[in-house]
């Protein structure tokens, strides 16, 4: 048990020290081709140069955001890891990340709004920097999958507990109106590495490996909460996170 312990460790300390390391490449790389990227807006004769500048940017951004995904599940896996709560208005913490999302939204021609639901917003003692982190993390892979034209809706809602010695809970959801996803997969939405086979090319998917929702999962686990994914009738997908009110 000792050995495993100690090989544990040296994984995830391993897989942490790549990430930085990897990750200072890709942020330079980057740089340059963002740079490339406004060097060439207006040049005509340089058009197919940019096209090619776009898809190595694309894929860039998005190996960076894996490695980062990698050095934060390193850390959030450490048994010491311990998370620093404080007592927040959740309704602010959510409008506020909404606000950050508007412009994106807006240029896909998505409907992004925060909707807080039953009166007054709730409040929980969370870690603030991995709550908008998990909550960033569902509006982006729903901004990537819902059309132009349709609309995303970011809510919260207290329920009250059914004990009365048992604590109530916060419901954060995010509804979008995107394809959905297929009964194969709903299952192992937050399992790590996992990534569809339907109509997505392994090696150029901009979706990731699954990285990213197994961060969700592993961040509402440190919150005693849970995250769970659904597709109703009328299509789309809802995730929603439960957390206990302080």
């Amino acid at each position: 048990m000792d050995e495993l312990k100690r090989l544990d460790h040296f994984r995830r300390e391993s897989v942490s020290n790549l990430s930085h390391d990897l990750r200072s490449s890709l942020t330079a790389t980057v740089a340059c081709l963002e740079t490339l990227e406004r060097r060439w807006a207006d040049a005509p004769e340089r058009a197919q140069d940019r096209q090619l500048v776009e898809v190595a940017l694309r894929n860039t951004r998005n190996a960076a955001g894996m490695v980062r995904s990698l050095g934060d599940l390193a850390l959030l896996d450490e048994p010491q890891f311990k998370l620093l709560r404080m007592r927040l208005d959740l309704g602010e913490v959510l409008d506020d990340i909404t606000r950050r999302f508007e412009q994106r939204a807006a240029q896909q021609g998505v409907a992004l709004r925060f909707q807080p639901r039953g009166g007054e917003t709730p409040a929980a003692e969370v870690d603030i920097e991995l709550f908008e982190r998990a909550v960033a993390n569902l509006l982006d892979n729903a901004l990537k999958s819902t059309p132009a034209g349709k609309a995303i809706e970011l809510s919260v809602q207290r329920l009250s507990p059914v004990d009365a010695h048992a604590p109530g809970q916060v419901l954060v959801c995010v509804r979008d109106e995107g394809p959905g996803i297929s009964a194969a997969d709903l299952p192992h939405l937050f399992d790590r590495l996992y990534q569809s086979r339907t109509g997505v090319a392994p090696a150029t998917s901009e979706e990731g490996k699954g990285l990213g929702l197994d961060n969700v999962k592993r961040i509402a686990e440190l919150h005693q909460g849970s995250v769970s994914g659904q597709c109703p009738a009328a299509g789309g997908t809802v995730v929603t996170r439960r957390l206990p009110v302080s």
